[in-house]
Protein backbone atom coordinates (compact mmCIF):
# COMPACT_ATOMS: atom_id res chain seq x y z
CA UNK A 1 0.00 0.00 0.00
CA UNK A 2 1.04 3.45 -0.62
CA UNK A 3 1.56 5.54 2.45
CA UNK A 4 0.08 9.09 2.76
CA UNK A 5 0.94 11.88 4.71
CA UNK A 6 0.00 15.90 4.62
CA UNK A 7 2.88 18.14 3.64
CA UNK A 8 3.18 20.34 6.43
CA UNK A 9 3.46 23.66 4.00
CA UNK A 10 -0.47 23.55 3.51
CA UNK A 11 -3.71 22.60 4.59
CA UNK A 12 -6.48 20.43 3.48
CA UNK A 13 -10.43 20.52 2.67
CA UNK A 14 -13.31 21.67 4.66
CA UNK A 15 -14.99 21.58 7.60
CA UNK A 16 -17.39 19.81 8.50
CA UNK A 17 -18.88 18.11 11.64
CA UNK A 18 -18.23 14.86 11.06
CA UNK A 19 -20.30 13.33 13.98
CA UNK A 20 -23.25 14.52 12.45
CA UNK A 21 -21.90 14.85 8.51
CA UNK A 22 -23.04 18.34 8.15
CA UNK A 23 -20.31 20.65 6.96
CA UNK A 24 -19.30 23.85 8.82
CA UNK A 25 -17.36 26.75 7.81
CA UNK A 26 -16.40 28.72 10.99
CA UNK A 27 -15.16 32.11 10.69
CA UNK A 28 -15.13 33.47 6.93
CA UNK A 29 -12.23 35.93 7.90
CA UNK A 30 -10.43 33.29 9.45
CA UNK A 31 -7.12 31.42 7.66
CA UNK A 32 -7.77 27.87 5.72
CA UNK A 33 -7.83 25.07 8.50
CA UNK A 34 -6.05 21.60 8.21
CA UNK A 35 -6.96 18.24 7.51
CA UNK A 36 -5.84 15.36 9.23
CA UNK A 37 -6.18 11.80 7.49
CA UNK A 38 -8.77 9.36 9.60
CA UNK A 39 -8.48 6.41 7.83
CA UNK A 40 -7.66 4.40 4.60
CA UNK A 41 -9.00 1.30 2.55
CA UNK A 42 -8.20 -0.14 -0.43
CA UNK A 43 -9.91 1.47 -3.90
CA UNK A 44 -13.26 -0.51 -5.25
CA UNK A 45 -10.73 -1.34 -8.23
CA UNK A 46 -7.88 -3.48 -6.44
CA UNK A 47 -5.40 -5.19 -8.25
CA UNK A 48 -6.89 -3.04 -11.24
CA UNK A 49 -3.43 -2.88 -13.69
CA UNK A 50 -3.03 -6.64 -12.82
CA UNK A 51 -6.37 -7.53 -14.32
CA UNK A 52 -6.48 -4.99 -16.80
CA UNK A 53 -9.90 -3.42 -15.57
CA UNK A 54 -11.04 -0.20 -15.39
CA UNK A 55 -13.59 1.76 -13.26
CA UNK A 56 -17.20 1.57 -14.56
CA UNK A 57 -19.00 4.72 -13.48
CA UNK A 58 -22.47 6.13 -13.28
CA UNK A 59 -23.55 9.90 -15.45
CA UNK A 60 -22.13 11.51 -12.62
CA UNK A 61 -18.54 10.07 -12.87
CA UNK A 62 -18.54 7.91 -9.33
CA UNK A 63 -17.16 5.24 -9.12
CA UNK A 64 -19.58 1.75 -9.04
CA UNK A 65 -18.14 -0.94 -10.19
CA UNK A 66 -15.24 -2.18 -12.95
CA UNK A 67 -15.61 -2.86 -16.36
CA UNK A 68 -12.96 -5.46 -19.19
CA UNK A 69 -12.27 -6.53 -21.88
CA UNK A 70 -12.92 -10.69 -22.68
CA UNK A 71 -13.41 -12.79 -25.05
CA UNK A 72 -16.73 -14.87 -25.67
CA UNK A 73 -17.76 -17.10 -28.59
CA UNK A 74 -18.72 -14.47 -30.50
CA UNK A 75 -16.26 -12.05 -30.26
CA UNK A 76 -14.69 -9.38 -27.71
CA UNK A 77 -17.03 -8.16 -25.17
CA UNK A 78 -17.01 -6.03 -22.07
CA UNK A 79 -17.81 -7.58 -18.89
CA UNK A 80 -18.64 -5.31 -16.51
CA UNK A 81 -18.95 -5.91 -12.46
CA UNK A 82 -21.15 -3.96 -10.04
CA UNK A 83 -19.79 -3.39 -6.65
CA UNK A 84 -23.29 -4.90 -5.81
CA UNK A 85 -21.75 -8.30 -7.49
CA UNK A 86 -24.62 -7.97 -10.33
CA UNK A 87 -22.56 -7.89 -13.85
CA UNK A 88 -23.33 -7.68 -17.59
CA UNK A 89 -21.83 -9.02 -20.76
CA UNK A 90 -22.43 -6.45 -23.85
CA UNK A 91 -20.35 -5.56 -26.81
CA UNK A 92 -17.63 -3.05 -26.52
CA UNK A 93 -17.13 0.86 -28.03
CA UNK A 94 -14.71 2.96 -26.56
CA UNK A 95 -16.49 4.25 -23.57
CA UNK A 96 -18.69 2.91 -21.45
CA UNK A 97 -21.34 4.56 -18.71
CA UNK A 98 -24.37 3.58 -16.38
CA UNK A 99 -27.47 5.92 -15.71
CA UNK A 100 -27.72 6.94 -12.44
CA UNK A 101 -30.38 5.29 -11.71
CA UNK A 102 -28.85 2.13 -12.92
CA UNK A 103 -31.24 1.14 -15.73
CA UNK A 104 -29.48 1.83 -18.79
CA UNK A 105 -25.77 0.99 -19.48
CA UNK A 106 -24.96 2.88 -22.78
CA UNK A 107 -21.38 1.69 -24.60
CA UNK A 108 -20.49 4.67 -27.02
CA UNK A 109 -17.80 5.82 -29.40
CA UNK A 110 -16.13 5.74 -32.55
CA UNK A 111 -14.21 2.86 -32.15
CA UNK A 112 -12.82 0.03 -30.28
CA UNK A 113 -9.87 0.08 -28.21
CA UNK A 114 -8.27 2.95 -30.38
CA UNK A 115 -9.78 6.28 -31.49
CA UNK A 116 -11.30 6.42 -35.42
CA UNK A 117 -12.56 9.26 -37.03
CA UNK A 118 -15.57 8.23 -37.81
CA UNK A 119 -19.33 8.96 -37.07
CA UNK A 120 -20.50 8.38 -33.18
CA UNK A 121 -22.51 5.00 -32.41
CA UNK A 122 -24.04 4.39 -29.50
CA UNK A 123 -25.70 1.37 -27.95
CA UNK A 124 -28.11 1.16 -25.06
CA UNK A 125 -28.46 -1.88 -22.76
CA UNK A 126 -30.73 -2.86 -19.43
CA UNK A 127 -28.92 -3.17 -16.59
CA UNK A 128 -28.37 -6.83 -17.05
CA UNK A 129 -26.47 -6.95 -20.28
CA UNK A 130 -30.46 -7.44 -22.83
CA UNK A 131 -29.66 -4.80 -25.91
CA UNK A 132 -32.33 -2.32 -26.28
CA UNK A 133 -31.54 -0.76 -29.08
CA UNK A 134 -28.14 0.11 -31.69
CA UNK A 135 -27.01 3.70 -33.29
CA UNK A 136 -25.53 5.01 -35.86
CA UNK A 137 -25.21 8.17 -35.88
CA UNK A 138 -24.47 11.41 -38.52
CA UNK A 139 -22.39 13.18 -36.16
CA UNK A 140 -18.83 12.75 -36.18
CA UNK A 141 -15.73 12.96 -34.08
CA UNK A 142 -15.04 15.24 -31.91
CA UNK A 143 -17.81 14.97 -29.41
CA UNK A 144 -19.17 15.15 -26.45
CA UNK A 145 -21.50 12.56 -24.65
CA UNK A 146 -23.66 13.04 -21.55
CA UNK A 147 -26.29 10.85 -20.00
CA UNK A 148 -29.18 12.00 -17.75
CA UNK A 149 -30.33 10.33 -14.19
CA UNK A 150 -32.81 8.22 -16.14
CA UNK A 151 -31.42 6.99 -19.47
CA UNK A 152 -32.02 10.51 -22.15
CA UNK A 153 -29.00 11.45 -23.37
CA UNK A 154 -27.15 13.95 -25.70
CA UNK A 155 -24.42 13.92 -28.23
CA UNK A 156 -22.85 17.11 -29.30
CA UNK A 157 -20.68 17.63 -32.39
CA UNK A 158 -20.49 18.33 -36.28
CA UNK A 159 -23.08 16.84 -38.58
CA UNK A 160 -20.59 14.92 -41.84
CA UNK A 161 -17.09 14.17 -42.39
CA UNK A 162 -15.84 17.72 -43.57
CA UNK A 163 -16.64 19.96 -40.80
CA UNK A 164 -20.68 20.72 -40.95
CA UNK A 165 -22.09 23.16 -38.27
CA UNK A 166 -22.02 21.65 -34.84
CA UNK A 167 -25.45 19.95 -33.20
CA UNK A 168 -26.48 18.36 -30.20
CA UNK A 169 -28.52 15.04 -31.11
CA UNK A 170 -31.48 14.28 -28.27
CA UNK A 171 -31.89 10.91 -27.48
CA UNK A 172 -34.70 8.92 -24.81
CA UNK A 173 -33.51 6.34 -22.83
CA UNK A 174 -35.35 3.62 -25.53
CA UNK A 175 -32.67 5.48 -28.17
CA UNK A 176 -35.42 7.32 -29.89
CA UNK A 177 -34.29 10.51 -31.52
CA UNK A 178 -36.07 13.25 -29.83
CA UNK A 179 -34.90 16.27 -31.20
CA UNK A 180 -31.72 18.02 -32.66
CA UNK A 181 -30.63 21.06 -31.45
CA UNK A 182 -28.55 23.06 -34.57
CA UNK A 183 -25.57 25.52 -32.62
CA UNK A 184 -24.51 28.98 -34.60
CA UNK A 185 -20.75 27.85 -34.91
CA UNK A 186 -19.08 25.28 -35.90
CA UNK A 187 -16.31 24.72 -33.10
CA UNK A 188 -15.74 21.42 -31.91
CA UNK A 189 -17.76 20.54 -28.46
CA UNK A 190 -14.91 19.93 -25.19
CA UNK A 191 -17.99 19.44 -22.13
CA UNK A 192 -21.49 18.64 -21.71
CA UNK A 193 -22.86 18.00 -18.65
CA UNK A 194 -26.61 18.18 -16.80
CA UNK A 195 -27.86 19.98 -14.06
CA UNK A 196 -28.08 17.72 -11.03
CA UNK A 197 -32.30 17.83 -11.58
CA UNK A 198 -31.34 16.78 -15.69
CA UNK A 199 -33.55 20.24 -16.21
CA UNK A 200 -30.70 22.15 -18.00
CA UNK A 201 -27.25 21.49 -19.58
CA UNK A 202 -24.05 23.38 -20.31
CA UNK A 203 -21.78 23.19 -23.31
CA UNK A 204 -18.40 24.40 -23.72
CA UNK A 205 -17.13 24.42 -27.38
CA UNK A 206 -13.63 25.16 -28.54
CA UNK A 207 -12.14 26.70 -32.01
CA UNK A 208 -9.07 24.49 -32.36
CA UNK A 209 -7.67 27.68 -34.92
CA UNK A 210 -8.17 30.74 -32.80
CA UNK A 211 -7.99 29.14 -29.37
CA UNK A 212 -11.65 30.36 -28.30
CA UNK A 213 -14.24 28.80 -26.32
CA UNK A 214 -17.82 29.12 -26.49
CA UNK A 215 -20.24 28.26 -23.43
CA UNK A 216 -23.83 27.21 -24.09
CA UNK A 217 -26.60 27.24 -21.52
CA UNK A 218 -30.08 25.30 -22.95
CA UNK A 219 -33.15 24.49 -20.69
CA UNK A 220 -34.64 20.66 -20.18
CA UNK A 221 -36.06 21.06 -24.00
CA UNK A 222 -33.00 21.96 -25.70
CA UNK A 223 -33.73 25.93 -25.65
CA UNK A 224 -30.73 28.04 -25.81
CA UNK A 225 -30.97 30.17 -23.09
CA UNK A 226 -27.33 32.11 -22.61
CA UNK A 227 -24.48 31.74 -25.11
CA UNK A 228 -20.68 33.68 -23.20
CA UNK A 229 -17.49 33.89 -24.87
CA UNK A 230 -14.61 32.25 -22.73
CA UNK A 231 -11.17 34.45 -22.81
CA UNK A 232 -9.40 32.51 -19.95
CA UNK A 233 -8.78 29.32 -21.82
CA UNK A 234 -11.45 27.59 -19.53
CA UNK A 235 -12.56 23.84 -21.03
CA UNK A 236 -14.25 22.47 -17.75
CA UNK A 237 -17.76 22.92 -15.90
CA UNK A 238 -19.58 21.91 -13.03
CA UNK A 239 -23.21 22.14 -11.85
CA UNK A 240 -23.20 23.32 -8.22
CA UNK A 241 -26.65 23.55 -7.99
CA UNK A 242 -29.70 23.43 -10.55
CA UNK A 243 -28.87 27.68 -11.53
CA UNK A 244 -25.32 27.87 -11.15
CA UNK A 245 -22.46 26.40 -12.88
CA UNK A 246 -18.47 26.61 -12.29
CA UNK A 247 -16.27 26.63 -15.40
CA UNK A 248 -12.49 26.65 -15.07
CA UNK A 249 -9.00 26.74 -16.85
CA UNK A 250 -5.45 25.57 -15.31
CA UNK A 251 -5.47 28.74 -13.79
CA UNK A 252 -8.79 29.99 -12.47
CA UNK A 253 -12.58 28.88 -11.86
CA UNK A 254 -15.29 31.30 -12.20
CA UNK A 255 -18.92 30.63 -10.67
CA UNK A 256 -22.01 32.19 -12.84
CA UNK A 257 -25.82 32.44 -11.65
CA UNK A 258 -27.63 31.05 -14.95
CA UNK A 259 -31.00 32.79 -13.57
CA UNK A 260 -32.11 35.22 -15.30
CA UNK A 261 -29.04 36.10 -17.15
CA UNK A 262 -25.17 34.67 -17.16
CA UNK A 263 -24.08 36.56 -13.73
CA UNK A 264 -20.18 36.06 -12.43
CA UNK A 265 -20.92 34.90 -8.37
CA UNK A 266 -17.44 34.57 -7.36
CA UNK A 267 -13.95 33.51 -8.92
CA UNK A 268 -10.42 31.95 -7.66
CA UNK A 269 -7.24 31.44 -8.70
CA UNK A 270 -5.92 27.90 -9.36
CA UNK A 271 -2.25 26.48 -7.40
CA UNK A 272 -1.96 23.41 -10.42
CA UNK A 273 -3.58 22.51 -12.82
CA UNK A 274 -7.32 20.58 -12.09
CA UNK A 275 -7.21 16.58 -11.75
CA UNK A 276 -9.15 14.14 -14.42
CA UNK A 277 -12.37 14.23 -15.31
CA UNK A 278 -14.60 15.71 -12.04
CA UNK A 279 -11.88 17.74 -10.19
CA UNK A 280 -14.89 19.80 -8.70
CA UNK A 281 -17.23 18.23 -6.43
CA UNK A 282 -20.60 19.92 -4.94
CA UNK A 283 -20.59 20.13 -1.37
CA UNK A 284 -24.26 18.60 0.43
CA UNK A 285 -24.88 22.26 2.72
CA UNK A 286 -25.51 23.95 -1.53
CA UNK A 287 -22.91 26.73 -0.66
CA UNK A 288 -19.40 25.55 -0.90
CA UNK A 289 -17.46 23.02 -3.03
CA UNK A 290 -14.05 21.18 -3.63
CA UNK A 291 -11.64 21.20 -6.53
CA UNK A 292 -8.85 18.61 -6.47
CA UNK A 293 -5.61 20.14 -9.01
CA UNK A 294 -1.94 19.03 -8.67
CA UNK A 295 -0.10 19.81 -5.55
CA UNK A 296 3.04 20.80 -7.31
CA UNK A 297 2.78 22.21 -10.61
CA UNK A 298 5.96 22.64 -11.46
CA UNK A 299 6.89 19.01 -10.13
CA UNK A 300 3.67 17.26 -11.25
CA UNK A 301 2.97 15.40 -8.01
CA UNK A 302 0.77 15.75 -5.19
CA UNK A 303 -2.93 16.63 -4.42
CA UNK A 304 -3.78 19.53 -3.53
CA UNK A 305 -7.82 19.95 -2.13
CA UNK A 306 -9.70 23.01 -1.43
CA UNK A 307 -12.90 23.44 -0.10
CA UNK A 308 -14.30 27.08 -1.39
CA UNK A 309 -16.81 29.08 -0.46
CA UNK A 310 -19.37 29.54 -3.36
CA UNK A 311 -20.86 33.05 -2.31
CA UNK A 312 -17.54 34.70 -2.25
CA UNK A 313 -14.73 32.32 -3.30
CA UNK A 314 -12.90 32.28 -0.11
CA UNK A 315 -10.96 28.77 0.68
CA UNK A 316 -11.55 27.82 4.14
CA UNK A 317 -9.84 24.52 4.15
CA UNK A 318 -6.75 23.18 1.69
CA UNK A 319 -4.24 20.64 1.85
CA UNK A 320 -1.41 18.42 -0.10
CA UNK A 321 -1.29 15.12 -0.21
CA UNK A 322 1.80 13.17 -1.23
CA UNK A 323 1.00 11.24 -4.13
CA UNK A 324 1.80 10.54 -7.84
CA UNK A 325 -1.34 11.69 -9.51
CA UNK A 326 -2.59 10.20 -13.21
CA UNK A 327 -5.82 11.53 -15.46
CA UNK A 328 -8.44 9.62 -14.31
CA UNK A 329 -12.05 9.71 -15.76
CA UNK A 330 -13.92 9.32 -12.82
CA UNK A 331 -14.41 12.11 -9.47
CA UNK A 332 -11.23 12.39 -7.17
CA UNK A 333 -12.89 13.60 -4.54
CA UNK A 334 -16.97 12.17 -3.22
CA UNK A 335 -18.77 12.80 -0.05
CA UNK A 336 -20.24 9.30 1.51
CA UNK A 337 -23.51 9.16 2.80
CA UNK A 338 -22.07 9.63 6.06
CA UNK A 339 -20.70 13.00 5.39
CA UNK A 340 -17.21 12.00 5.37
CA UNK A 341 -14.64 13.12 2.86
CA UNK A 342 -12.74 10.48 0.73
CA UNK A 343 -10.07 10.98 -1.90
CA UNK A 344 -9.55 8.65 -4.46
CA UNK A 345 -5.92 8.65 -4.59
CA UNK A 346 -3.79 5.94 -6.24
CA UNK A 347 -4.78 2.56 -5.30
CA UNK A 348 -6.75 3.49 -2.03
CA UNK A 349 -9.35 5.44 -0.97
CA UNK A 350 -8.09 8.24 2.22
CA UNK A 351 -10.65 9.49 4.40
CA UNK A 352 -9.95 13.21 5.30
CA UNK A 353 -11.19 14.83 8.60
CA UNK A 354 -10.72 18.78 9.50
CA UNK A 355 -8.16 19.18 11.89
CA UNK A 356 -9.70 21.18 14.80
Amino acid sequence: MRKYKLCASVSILMCCLWSIGIFAQGDASGPAKEFRIVGKRPSPLPGIESNRAYPLLNSRGEIIGSYKGVEAQDGKKYLGTLQNGASFLIDPLTYLIVSKDGSRVITYGDGVDFHEVANVKAKLYSSSGDLIKSLVTDIWAPFAFAVQDNGDFWIAGRKGYNGGASVIARYTSSGDLSGEIRLTSNYAPMRLIFSPDNTSAVLILYNHREGGRLFHYFDANGALKHVQELSDGSYGAEFLSNDKVLVYSGRQWKLYDMNESLTLVSSGQLKGNPLGEYPVTRLPDGSSFTIVTLGNREAGTGYRVQAVRADNGQVFAESVLEGAPHWQPYRFLQVSSAGTVELFADDEIVELQINN
